[in-house]
Parts: C-alpha cells; structure tokens; sequence
C-alpha cells in the first residue's frame, strides 16, 4: 500500500493520527466495500498509517486492504 492506492478499510479499524479522534472506530458507512484513496503515508506514534482523502482522517496501513 501506497501513495495513490485505492483500499478499503476493513472491521475493527480505529482513526489514527494525533487528533483527539485517534483510538476511536471508523464508522461502519466508510467501512468495506467502501473504496477510498491514500494520499500519503507516515509514522504516528510509531505506527505505519494512511491518510485517506475522501475521509481526510488516518487509518493504521494495517487495517487497510488495497483493491484495484
């Protein structure tokens, strides 16, 4: 997964980044077979996460399945 991807974001998944939504579960509309589009990728407290565009929130890169 990477910049430009398109992924889905799969069950239990959570919001990251380090907004005060960080820990908090991604509701179940923005969830699979929901597609959404990485626009890029960093560390947050030592976790691997993507911004996506069409929520402009972060999601762990390990909760997210990449689709084409």
């Amino acid at each position: 997964i990477g910049v430009n991807s398109v992924v889905t974001i799969n069950k239990g998944a959570v919001y990251g980044g380090l907004a005060a939504t960080r820990g908090r579960a991604i509701p179940a509309a923005q969830l699979t077979p929901k597609k959404h589009t990485v626009s890029k990728i960093q560390k947050n407290k030592g976790v691997e996460e993507a911004l996506l565009k069409e929520i402009k929130s972060w999601v762990a890169v390990s909760s997210l399945t990449e689709v084409n």
